[in-house]
């Protein structure tokens, strides 16, 4: 006589991927012996934000049973050990299963447990008795979906480089008439100021230097007599970078001195005068070849501003005239 019993799902959770059934008919006369089989569940592949895909094994049944209409399938939730869905893969046979799962919500942890579906019979017994049963996975595992932003499960970090070119800016205007529009007075000392303007996007600031262009000591010439020495204005001792040697204005000759900056003026080397007449502001020959006047060692969001004063005295045998030169100032982003 065949009978048929058909059993309700009952769900096992124990810490083996392996079970050991044991089924048994009214007494042990009628025993189905036994059957061991091996379901592991292993972790879920491509997660997204709403979707998952949940891996599982089979391995195999042995012991005195005959096994049919084996098929995969996984049971989840977002709650350890409460599962609230079931996807079913189809799998029929030994080896790994899977089930593509959608429709889940991002950034959340979910629990998950691989099982099979299957009919057995003792071979023990001469009945033919198929016994359906879901068998699980002793071991749940967890899967968390990507937040809105991407920032869990599966990531790749891009590292992003920019380099953006040294922008430097300088005006410090064409020209300068030392005598300020009216005639020198040998004997007496005469001042003007020349505003340098600088503008950089250089991280380190930048140094101000300044030449005469002739490279020699004297920086004007006579106009008409420029070959003779009294056609020419001795310039005073030229600044030297190294051995700053700045000082206060005396006697003749022509000199220049830094009065003020929004950049940074170096008072060690300029002193502290409010006004170019004043005593405590130092000047020094104009340099024959680029040398540093002023260093900026900062970093500056906007236009900074040197002022530099220009004094000049003549003596009394100065050749009357027109005196004319020039002077380069540079600046230099700083490495």
């Amino acid at each position: 006589m065949l009978r048929l019993i058909e059993m309700k799902k009952i769900k096992y959770y124990l810490y083996t991927s392996l079970w050991i059934i044991f089924l048994f008919f009214g007494n042990t006369d009628h025993a189905l012996g036994f059957c061991g089989v091996s379901v592991e569940t292993l972790t879920a592949t491509n997660v997204t934000q709403n979707s998952v895909t949940l891996e599982g094994r089979y391995n195999g049944f042995f012991g005195s049973c005959d096994v049919i209409n084996i098929s995969g399938f996984f049971d989840y939730g977002d709650q350890p050990g409460v599962y609230t869905a079931t996807c079913n893969s189809g799998n029929g046979g030994v080896g790994d299963f899977s089930c593509n799962i959608s429709g889940l919500s991002a950034g959340t942890q979910y629990y998950n447990i691989a099982g099979i579906h299957a009919q057995m019979d003792d071979l023990d017994t001469p009945e033919v008795v198929y016994i359906s049963t879901d068998i699980y996975s002793g071991e749940e595992l967890t899967f968390t979906t990507l937040d809105s932003g991407g920032g869990d499960g599966i990531a790749d970090s891009q590292n992003i480089s920019a380099t953006i070119n040294e922008n430097l800016t300088l005006d410090c205007g064409t020209s300068i008439d030392l005598d300020n529009g009216t005639t020198l007075i040998p004997g007496i000392a005469q001042t003007n100021v020349t505003t340098c303007a600088i503008t950089t996007n250089d991280a380190q600031g930048y140094d101000l230097q300044l030449a005469n262009d002739r490279g020699l000591d004297n920086t004007l010439y006579h106009t008409a007599q420029s070959g003779t020495s009294d056609g020419q204005i001795q310039d005073k001792t030229p600044w030297d970078y190294s051995v700053p040697n700045a000082q206060t204005f005396a006697g003749t000759g022509l000199a220049f001195g830094i009065l003020s900056s929004t950049a940074t003026k170096n008072e060690s080397w300029w002193g502290t005068g409010s006004t170019c007449e004043d005593a405590n502001q130092f000047y020094a020959g104009i340099p024959h070849t680029n040398t540093t006047i002023l260093e900026h060692t900062s970093y500056s969001n906007v236009s900074t501003n040197t002022d530099i004063c220009y004094q000049i005295n003549v003596p009394s045998t100065q050749i009357a005239g027109e005196y004319t030169g020039s002077v380069t100032y540079t600046a230099t982003g700083r490495p």
